[in-house]
Formats: structure tokens, sequence, C-alpha cells
């Protein structure tokens, strides 16, 4: 029996970034010329796909992107063998295509993570109203665009086709006025802004309302209506860097962001609302009574923090623009949690950055050694793929759309506080603070309550809910204590630091250097001037880097901040009236139905609650000790909080509806009491991660969020629940083999996207081959005429790619992969290149003149002059390779001997003899970075550590031969040598645990993507041979 039809299915958050909605048409889909399987429903035209979304709602919904159709679309005839199965549609109203891949999306009607098949076959479509010559007609500018360009075509080409088919033209509507006789003040077109999703329409402010009216149909609205009468606040805002976007807040605590093609139109829009007489009495200016309420008491410290965020342009509707808040506990392992004991609590002095001494050195170090503009941190405090990363149980649809259909690596999803927080503390890629919902809220976000599979970690153990401190006994009492610690006299006094580095005097210019806290230069306001960027590769590069790491809150004071004088009192605080979007499912909107998480004790007087100070803070009385552990009695709100259920269909939309956006005002609600449940939680571990430019290792495509991999997994496993990585991510067939080169490929590099490869070889050239087209893109044969012995991506964020080769004719090479040309030759060595590596801003490279040079680079240029020289070997040195935080290099020369450096002391640690014959290639394994793994001609794979201890060796009765690269992710190793086959050890024990055959030649190079998913080998005679799951 076919369920109800309902075309909420669809939302925005399915598509892809950028990606544009154009419109729907209702037809019946056929899978197979045969008519094999049939279904009823809707094709969705997009501007990069067509997504079909079947009424039925037990079966997934379908993408098909444009680059994906071979053979465009054709007219479908049927033959008398397959006449019965299209009888109901004529000739004229059939089309057919071939897809390449097809996307799975929703199965089960479940948020799992997109299943991608890639398997070739044709689609039938039989359109209901149109004819598929009209259809064709609509889609073939788009899906030209496709054909004439390698990689997607650019958004202004893109946007160009929108307007003329779409927008040009479209005027508001007027027979949706709820009022005739309203004047109209002002329309235009424009774009509702919310998180992750930007909704085009035309915008119309008359003396009464505001009207949205989207260019689209997906909404079950088609027009949104808000009355001026409802208004409390209306602010500026900035919006990909540019000032073109209003917030407009409710008195039902919603609020809508609109964003203007440029400023003029938005201050038009926003002078003509001001002017109105029914919202003449709105507070525009109330900075400084509110921080005199701060000091005073008056106010939480909960609520003035939100309330800066408010002022800073932090916006719920804007995740790169998210509001922070502050990490203030440091103690997640003890039983109880004292709240008078200092050392429980973060130094709130310092940033996130320069709370471990150790980390904070290697970065001013770094610092010191940069071109202006100089940064100490390239990884922000506040990104979406942060804000994600905590809301995933609670917003699964808005990782999935961040991270392209997928959830993070098992090993980085956020599993445990205790985890996450030493991340932050020491991991050189992870400075993330804090998010609301930490302080306010249920803490339901911590819960898998939706039954997401996010997957099983390295140690065996399923994702589940998030581990909590020993001293919480569930997630409503950890919230209700981290609320209680933001609220204690410590954070009291010490807040105003705080605030001075994220809103204050202490955000930028020399006052930040002081502080520690200079993070680079385009997440500042005002850095660059985007208007005034004309060329749209670059302007669309920068922002695109910006909506990754994120933005600085704009400064809100130019002076030190005052310190609080009074402790928060609760019974009578005022509360400033928390707004969030009125879209994403956000725990924290359902938690500001109340003051503050409610205590053990609670006092009611009439029909207000507030709660008992005494036993809340214990502050009036010095020698009471709030010392709190995780058998306190709790009590907590119901969660009006939106969650799909098995037969909802979630959209953004219909959000509009659910209890999700009731009124949630400070003022006028009373605390309901819902004795808790307790929580079984499964024991695990967890590394965070960031996005980040430190590493430089972030792609500009859909699945440019993926974070980095090996650096972030746990070293130390259980030997008995140990699986190796590769076994399950490769397979003994290939996806592809291709003879490549005319000679040795000395280098294979795979792109961050999995959409192409780079490779160099001793036939003195480059290539650059799409994995998605199964072609050669790029033959690059002007980089001398000699052999090229490595190549790497100086930027793969840069939309600029630049790639840089070693050659034997001593030179670095710089390539523009946009331009075609070489940029810069640099005269690196006095004898052949022999490899280069690039890691975060440098690139080390090795010769056989026996020396390794240390090079600073940036997106798009290598310095001519080498930063550091280290002359310690004796004979040519033929292998390198850096750890994954860019502080040690190994390296290995002819006679055998082994170096490790570090960057930071500027000179080499630890000097051995490690082999018999040429050390052939080295890579470092594990989190630390404190092993790594060489192999030789002499037919030996060996294991040290970087003090030159021998830890194991990697060998097997079957096999015998010089050995002449290797790879490894820190649990499994891959070696190739002389035979072509392709050898997997594990890294824990050393035993051999398949050989799988792969070239007819000798193996010469080995690649693992960044997810670990997918292998490249190069073969001396040329042949390039790709593995994926």
């Amino acid at each position: 029996m076919l369920r109800k039809k309902n075309n909420k299915r669809f939302n925005m958050l399915l598509l892809k970034e950028d990606e544009i909605y154009f419109q729907d048409f209702s037809c019946t889909y056929f899978m197979g010329v045969g008519g094999r399987e049939k279904y009823k429903g809707r094709l969705h035209f997009c501007s990069h796909s067509l997504v079909f979304v079947p009424d039925d709602t037990r079966y997934s919904i379908t993408r098909h992107s444009f680059d994906k159709i071979e053979g465009g679309f054709k007219k479908f005839r049927p033959t008398p063998s397959n006449q019965p199965f299209f009888s109901s549609f004529s000739e004229e109203n059939m089309f057919c295509f071939t897809c390449t891949e097809f996307v799975e999306i929703r199965k089960g009607n479940k948020d799992h993570p997109y299943i991608f098949k890639k398997q070739p076959d044709t689609v039938v479509i039989g359109l209901t109203f149109l004819t598929a010559q009209q259809f064709v007609e609509k889609i073939s500018p788009i899906y030209q665009l496709f054909q004439n360009n390698s990689g997607t075509p650019s958004i202004e080409k893109i946007n160009q086709i929108y307007e003329d088919q779409i927008a040009k033209g479209f005027s508001f509507d007027i027979t949706w006025l709820e009022d005739f006789r309203e004047q109209t003040l002002y329309e235009t077109h424009g774009t509702k802004v919310t998180p992750l999703v930007d909704t085009h329409g035309c915008i119309l402010l008359t003396n009464e309302r505001i009207y949205f009216q989207p260019f689209n149909n997906i909404s079950t609205k088609p027009v949104k209506k808000y009355n001026l009468r409802d208004i409390n606040r209306i602010v500026k805002r900035r919006y990909n860097l540019r000032q073109i976007g209003v917030e407009i807040f409710l008195r039902n605590n919603k609020s809508i962001f609109f964003s203007f093609k440029n400023q003029v139109e938005r201050d038009n829009f926003y002078n003509t609302i001001l002017k109105q007489p029914v919202i003449s009495n709105i507070s525009m200016n109330d900075q400084g009574n509110m921080t005199l309420k701060w000091q005073s008491g008056l106010i939480s410290n909960f609520d003035y923090l939100l309330y800066l965020n408010f002022i800073a342009d932090r916006s719920f509707n804007d995740l790169t623009q998210y509001p922070v808040f502050p990490w203030v506990v440091a103690d997640y392992s003890s039983k109880t949690l004292d709240l008078q004991d200092p050392n429980t609590f973060r130094d709130l002095k310092k940033p996130i950055g320069a709370l471990n001494p150790d980390r904070l050195k290697y970065f001013k170090d770094r610092y010191y050694q940069m071109p202006d503009p100089k940064f100490l941190y390239g990884t922000h405090y506040s990104t979406p793929g942060y804000v994600l990363y905590f809301l995933v149980r609670q917003a699964p649809e808005y990782m999935l759309k961040l991270q392209n259909g997928k959830f993070d690596a098992p090993d980085r999803e956020f599993c445990s506080i205790k985890q996450t927080f030493n991340s932050v503390l020491t991991n050189t890629t992870d400075l993330k603070e804090l998010i609301p919902e930490f302080y306010q809220s249920t803490g339901s976000f911590l819960m898998n309550s939706l039954n997401l599979d996010l997957g099983v970690r390295n140690n065996g153990q399923r994702v589940n809910n998030v581990i909590l401190p020993p001293w919480s006994k569930d997630e409503q009492d950890f919230i209700y204590k981290c609320r209680l610690a933001l609220e204690s006299d410590y954070v009291s006094q010490n807040l105003h630091h705080w605030i001075d580095l994220i809103f204050g005097y202490k955000q930028r210019g020399e006052e930040a250097v002081k502080a520690d806290n200079l993070f680079y230069y385009l997440t500042y306001e005002g850095a660059v001037d985007i208007e005034k960027i004309r060329d749209p590769i670059e302007r669309r590069g920068i922002e695109i880097q910006i909506r990754e790491f994120g933005q600085t809150p704009k400064q809100v004071f130019t002076s030190p901040h005052p310190q609080r004088k009074a402790s928060t009192n609760l019974a009578n605080i005022t509360k400033f009236s928390v707004t969030s979007s009125d879209t994403i499912p956000l725990d924290i909107i359902s938690a500001t139905n109340r003051d503050v998480p409610q205590s053990p004790s609670v006092v009611r007087t009439g029909s207000s609650v507030f709660m008992d100070r005494e036993s809340a803070f214990s502050s009036s009385s010095k020698t009471s000790s709030p010392i709190l552990s995780s058998t306190s009695s709790f009590r907590s709100i119901s969660s009006p909080l939106f969650t799909p259920k098995d037969n909802d269909d979630f959209d953004v939309n219909d959000l509009l509806k659910s209890d999700l956006n009731r009124p949630s005002s400070f003022f006028n609600k009373q605390l309901e009491e819902l004795e808790p449940s307790s929580s079984s939680l499964q024991s695990a571990d967890s590394f965070s991660s960031s996005v980040s430019l430190d590493s430089l290792t972030t792609d500009n495509s859909p699945n440019r969020t993926r974070k980095k991999r090996s650096t972030l997994r746990k070293q130390k496993q259980n030997e008995n629940s140990f699986t190796p990585k590769f076994s399950t991510t490769t397979t003994e067939e290939p996806t592809l083999k291709v003879e490549l080169h005319r000679d040795r490929i000395t280098s294979a590099i795979i792109s961050k996207d999995k959409s192409r490869v780079y490779t160099s070889s001793d036939d003195s050239t480059c290539k650059i081959y799409s994995l998605e087209s199964k072609r050669q893109l790029r033959r690059i044969a002007d980089m001398g005429d000699m052999a090229l012995s490595s190549c790497a991506i100086l930027d793969e964020t840069s939309e600029q790619k630049i790639l840089v080769a070693g050659s034997w004719d001593n030179r670095i090479y710089v390539y523009s992969v946009e331009y075609g040309k070489v940029l810069d030759m640099i005269q690196a060595h006095e004898d052949a290149i022999s490899r280069i590596c690039v890691k975060n801003d440098t690139l080390i490279s090795s010769s056989w003149d026996s020396t390794v040079k240390v090079w600073k680079c940036t997106s798009d240029s290598v310095t001519s002059t080498p930063m550091l020289t280290f002359q310690d070997h004796e004979s040519p040195v033929h292998s390198l390779n850096v750890d994954a935080s860019g502080n040690l290099i190994v390296s290995g020369s002819e006679d055998g001997l082994v170096i490790v450096f570090d960057l930071r002391q500027k000179k080499a640690i630890s000097e051995f003899h490690a082999h018999n014959d040429v050390v052939a290639d080295t890579c470092f394994c594990g989190e630390d970075s404190q092993r790594f793994v060489s192999c030789s001609k002499d037919g030996s794979i060996k294991l040290f550590d970087v003090s030159g201890t021998e830890i194991a060796q990697f060998s097997s009765p079957v096999v015998s031969q010089a050995w002449r690269c290797l790879a490894s992710d820190g649990f499994e190793l891959l070696s190739g040598g002389e035979d072509g086959k392709l050898y997997k050890w594990n890294v824990q024990d050393g035993s051999l645990t398949k050989a799988i055959n792969a070239h007819n030649a000798a193996l010469t190079c080995i690649s693992v993507s960044d997810d670990g998913e997918s292998v490249v080998t190069g073969s001396k005679s040329g042949e390039m041979i790709y593995w994926d799951k």
C-alpha cells in the first residue's frame, strides 16, 4: 500500500553547496529501458543535478548530477517488447538519459549517509504535463555548461541562467496581500538566509507587513508574512564579508535574515522600515545599559554573552557567524565538580590556543618565521564544521549537506566531552570554543535520539551518545552543571578577560599579538573589501575560504571591559530574549523557555519560578562549598524540540508549524518539572579536528569539510579488536587501470575531493587525470626536459590550484593548473631533486646533493631562498617525509642512513644507519608522529621511533625483494617493490595480511586519500591503478 504523497520530503538541504533550485515536474520514473522499476513522483530541476523524489516514502530519493550524465537527453521510443510498460505515456512526453553515478538519499526515509552507486544505467522519464522537448529546452543551458567545462561551471554563469529563466521579470503577486489597502513602500529581489540554505525570492515591504515570496515552490507557504508590529529589533548584518544583510527579530523570538544584491538596496530597505510609525518604539542602542546591568548582577553571564554575540553580528541563521561561548570547565575527570576550586576552571585570560604552553611555542615559532600578514592561528574557534560537529545528532541533514552526503569518520566525531577538550588543548588544528547549547538546553544534542548510524570506531565501539564526565549523571545534569559553572563566582570575576579576547580590545592589532590572540587576517571584519575584487574566481575563493574557516566577531569594545561587580542574583534577573533561526532544529530553542537549567532546589512564588540561590551557587556564604556530584538531584523541562520520526517528511519550511518555534521568551515562560531518565552511555574515546588554514588540506569541493584523518586517530588500540583500515576500504579489483605515462611514475597524489590524480614521471611530464570522467585532463610538458621526481599541491583550498614538481635539472617548478603555465622556476639544489613534500606553509625538498632544504610557501608561490638547509647526509638523499604537524622530517640516503630533523629546533634530533642499501622510502605513522617506517632495496621494512630505536621489522617468508615505496595510516602499512604487487602489513605485529596482484612491472609509488578509502599506485612502466570502495 502506497503511503500518502507528501512533497515535504524534498528540501534544499539535499542539494550540493551553491546549488540553485529551479523548478519541479510531475512524472513517472523508470529505471532501465525495459522499465524494470517504476515510480511516480516529482523530478526537481536544480543547477547541478536532477533530483527525483518518489511519492512513496519507502523508496530513496535519487540524485543525478549533470556531470555524471553522458550523451545528453534523448527522446525515448518504446520497442514492441517493452511497450506495455510505457503505455500510459505518449512518445512526445518521454525522454531518457544515461547516468554513470546514482546518489540515493534518505533511504528508508531516514537520515543515512548518501549511497553513491557508480554503475551506468539508463533512466526513462515520462512527464505528466510537459513534453520532452519543452523539458529539454529548460535544462539544456545548464547541462551544456557542464559539458563545456572540465569541472563545475562558475556560479556566475549559473546565476545568469537562473536570472534569465526564473528571476527575471518576477514580481510580487499582490493577491497575497493580507489587506488590499496596504501601501507598497519597497520591492526588490533578495535572499532569505537560513543555515546552509539560501532561498531566493521577492521581498515586499508595505506600511503594515514584510512579505517574502520565494521564486521556487518548495515551501508549503507560497508567501511568508511578517507584521511590522511584531518587530522587536532590526539590525544590519554582514553576510559573506559584505554589508548586505538585515536581521529582523520578532516578538515571538523568531528571526528573519535577508540578504540583498548590494549595500545600497539593503540600506534602502532598512531605512524605510525604520521610518514606519508602528515600529518607532524599538530599541536600537542599549549596549551601555546592558553592560551596566551585567556588572550589577541584574542579568546572568549567559544572557550577557548572548547579547554580545548579538551585537557582534553573530546569528543562529548563519553558521559562519554562529554565537560563540567559552569553555569554562577544565576538569572532566573528577567524580565531583568543585566550583570553589580555581583549578576546576579554564584560564579565561588566555585564548584557547594559548592554554597549552608547548603548543603555544609551536605557534609562536611559526609566527616569527612568517612573512606578512602574520598570524598565530590558522584555525578559528568558530566554524560551520565546529557547530555541526557538536549538533550532528540533532541536525544530521545539515552535516550531510556540509560533508557531501557523509557523516565524519567515526574516530573524528563528537564522542566524548573529555577527549574533545583534550584535543582542544593539544591539537594544533583544533581551537574550537563552545556553542550556547552547552549552557542553555535540554542536552538532547548529546544523545543519539534519532538512532543515527554514526559508524564504528577503530576500537570496535559504535558511536552513539556522547560520553559525559564522571561528575554528570545524564545529559540534563551535564548542561545544568555547565551552567552553574558559567554563573559561578570564579567565572563572573574573570569573564571580562575572555570578552576582551573575543569581542574587545585584545581581538586585533598589537593587543592581540601581546595576548597571543592573532588569527588569520581574512577572518577579521574589514580585512578585505570584497566589493572591489573584480575577478570572480578570486572573489569566490575568498568567500569559500571564509565560509569554511569562520569569521571573527565584530569588535564591540576598544578598551578593557569592566569587571563584574556582583554575583548573579537569579531572583532579580532580567533576561535578554534569545532569538534563534526559524528553521534549524537547535536544542537551545526549547531551553529558552526557562530562566536557567533548574536547580535541585526550586522556589515558586505564584506563577514565578526561580532558583534558590543558596542551594544553586552558595555564593552568599563563604563557608558553603558547591561540590556537585553525578548523584545530585535534578529536574528539567520537557523539550518541544522537533524530532523527525520514521514517518515524518522533514522539511525546513515545515518547522514553522512545529513546537520548535513556539514563543520561547525568557520573560513569560514558567518552568515545567520533569524527572530525568538515566541514559546508558557507551564507553568510547574521541579526537576532534578542524578545517584549518594551518594544515592547508581542505578542498573547495562539497566534500571540503572532511577533517584530517591520520593525525587525529587514536594510536593505542586494543589488539583484540583491531581491524585493518585498508582491508575494508580497498578491494582487490581496481576501480581504474590506465597506461598514463611513457616511463616510471615517480609520484601520485589523490585530490582532496577524490576527483583527480596528479602524477609526475621520468618522462619529464606531470599529468592530471579525472577519476570522474576517466580521462586525462592535462599533460604538463613545460617543466624542463629531464625526469620529474616528485610533485605536490601547494594549497587545494585555493581555487587557483598550484602544482609544484621537483626535477632532475635541480629545479623546483611552480605551475598554475588554472592558467596552464609555469609561474616560477627555482634553482633549488646542486644536483637532482629526489623528493618534495608540502605541509602547511612549508615545502621540503631533498636532493642527490646530500641536502634537505626547507622553503616558505603560500597558496600560489614558493620563496626563492630556503629558510633552512640541512647538510647532515654524506650521500645522495633518496627519500623524504614530513609528519602531520609539519614539525618533524625524516630522510633516508643512499648509504642506508636515516636522519630525523625537528623544524622547531632547526636541527637533527637523531641519526642512525637503518639499512644496508638505499633507503627507498619513509613515512610517519601514528597520531603523535613519534614513529616512522622505512624501506630499502636491501629487502627490509623497519619501524622506528624518532630517537632511532628499532621497534619492529615487517617480514614474511613468502616475500623477498627490493622495496621501492610505502604508505601508512598508523594501523596498516602498504608497500610495493620489484614484483609489482601491493602488500598489506599489520603495523601492530609486523605480519603480512595480504598481497594483491597490481602491476606487471615494479611498483614505484603509493598514495592514499585523506579519508583512507582510496589508493593509487604507479609503476615503472607508467601504469596507474586506482582502488576505491
